[in-house]
C-alpha cells in the first residue's frame, strides 16, 4: 500500500425524521465527514462524526473544516508516499497523541487506511488485521430517540415486531413525557423486555430523585449519562447506591477517563463509540481496559453514521470479547439514502452476520457521496 492522495467530503443527508436529543436541539440531517485515501487502482473510505459535546469543539464552518484538513493532513502526513504495511500504518496510529477533539479524525483516518489495505490485499478485513471474530453473528438493540408519543408508539412498534431484545429510551428533563414513554414501553413490549434510558446529561442531581422513581417504576435499572460530565462523582455513586447502574459515555474518550471512573465508582458501565473514541483499535484497548478494572462496557454509535461506520462497527462489535449491548446499524433506518451498498441492517431479533472474504463487504456509491457533499477539500 502507498497512499497517494487523500479528499475530505463534508456530507449533509436528511434523516428521515427529526428528533432531538437529551438536553440539545433537534437534529435533522447526519453531518458525518468522509475521508477517501488512494494508493494506486484502490480506494479506502473512513468516517468521522464530530460532536462539540462529546470530544470537544473543532469550530464551526469553514473553521471546523480547514481544523479537520489540518488534523487528518497532520495524522497521514508520515504515512504518504511510502510503501506500507497495515501493521506499520497500525503501528504509526496506536503511538499518536493527540487531543480529545482530534480522535473522530483519528478513528477517520485509520478506517480509511484498513478499508485501502484490505481492498489492496484483495481479502477479507479479519485476515489484514490478523484476529479471528469471536462470533459469527452480531444483535443489535434498539434506541427510541427523543420524539413525540405518538411517534414513539410507531417506533416501539416496530421494535416488538422485529423481536428485538432490548432498547435504549432517550429521556430528557420533562419526567411527565418520561413517563408516558416508559410506559408505552412497557404497556407494547411487555414487562420482562431489557429496557434501558439515556438522559444525555440532561438530569440535575436536584431533579433525579424524581426521574430516578419512574425508572424504577418502570423496571429500568440501567441509566447513561444522567448528569453532565462537570458534575461531581458524588451524585453518580449516590444514583448507584439506589439500585441503579450507570453507564458513562460523554466522559469516556480515553484509558485515563476509565481508570477515573473505576476509581471513583462513578460509572459501572462504559459506552464505547468508534468515532468518540479513534476508532476500532482504540475501542478494543479501552474495552480490555476496562474489564481489568471491574467495568462492563456496550459498543454505542453517534446518530446520522453512514453505512460505513456501520460496517466498522459490524466489526468491531464481532472482535469485542464481553460487550453488554451493541447499538449501530441504524443507517437505513434514518438517512433518506446512504452513501454505500448493500445495507448493513440487521434482521429479526437484531442479528445480523459478519463479513467474510469480501473485502470490507461495501461499495462506495460515488454519485450519491457527491451529492450529499456541501463541501470537498484535498488533504
Amino acid at each position: 500500500m502507498r497512499i497517494e492522495n487523500a479528499e475530505l467530503f463534508f456530507l449533509e443527508i436528511p434523516f428521515r425524521l427529526s428528533f432531538s436529543h437529551g438536553a440539545r436541539a433537534g437534529r435533522i440531517s447526519s453531518d458525518s465527514i468522509v475521508l477517501c485515501i488512494r494508493s494506486g487502482d484502490h480506494a479506502g473510505y473512513g468516517e468521522a462524526v464530530v460532536r462539540e459535546y462529546v470530544s470537544g469543539s473543532l469550530g464551526r464552518g469553514d473553521e471546523l473544516q480547514q481544523a479537520v484538513a489540518r488534523i487528518t493532513s497532520a495524522f497521514l502526513a508520515p504515512l504518504k508516499e511510502r510503501d506500507l504495511t497495515w501493521r506499520q500504518a497500525a503501528s504509526h496510529f496506536a503511538g499518536l497523541t493527540c487531543d480529545t477533539s482530534s480522535l473522530p479524525l483519528l478513528c477517520a483516518v485509520e478506517s480509511a487506511v484498513l478499508a485501502c489495505a484490505v481492498e489492496e490485499a484483495g481479502t477479507d478485513v479479519y485476515s489484514v488485521l490478523e484476529r479471528e471474530p469471536l462470533r459469527s453473528t452480531v444483535v443489535y438493540g434498539g434506541v427510541l430517540p427523543l420524539v413525540p408519543l405518538e411517534t414513539a408508539r410507531a417506533f416501539v412498534g416496530l421494535c416488538a415486531q422485529m423481536k428485538l431484545t432490548n432498547l435504549k429510551v432517550k429521556v430528557g428533563r420533562d419526567a411527565a413525557h418520561n413517563d408516558a414513554i416508559l410506559g408505552l414501553c412497557r404497556q407494547v413490549l411487555g414487562d420482562q423486555f431489557d429496557i434501558r434510558v439515556d438522559a444525555n446529561s440532561a438530569w440535575t442531581p436536584a431533579d433525579a430523585e424524581a426521574q430516578l422513581e419512574i425508572c424504577a417504576r418502570h423496571g429500568v435499572r440501567l441509566i447513561e449519562q444522567p448528569f453532565p460530565v462537570g458534575t461531581s462523582a458524588e451524585a453518580a455513586v449516590r444514583v448507584a447506591g439506589k439500585g441503579f447502574a450507570i453507564m458513562a459515555d460523554e466522559g469516556v474518550l480515553t484509558s485515563t477517563d476509565v481508570r477515573a471512573l473505576a476509581s471513583s465508582g462513578a460509572a459501572q458501565v462504559l459506552n464505547l463509540r468508534l468515532s468518540k473514541n479513534g476508532g476500532v483499535n482504540r475501542v478494543l484497548a479501552l474495552a480490555a481496559e476496562a474489564e481489568s478494572r471491574g467495568l462492563s462496557y456496550q459498543l454505542g454509535c453517534m446518530v446520522g453514521e453512514t453505512g460505513i461506520l456501520s460496517c466498522l462497527g459490524r466489526l468491531a462489535a464481532s472482535l469485542l470479547p464481553k460487550p453488554l449491548y451493541i447499538e449501530g446499524s441504524y443507517d437505513e433506518m434514518l438517512l433518506e439514502e446512504n452513501i454505500v451498498a448493500p445495507s448493513f441492517g440487521f434482521g429479526p431479533g437484531g442479528k445480523a452476520p459478519i463479513v467474510r472474504g469480501q473485502g470490507m463487504g461495501y461499495h462506495m456509491e460515488k454519485e450519491r457521496l457527491e451529492k450529499f457533499s456541501r463541501a470537498r477539500l484535498p488533504v
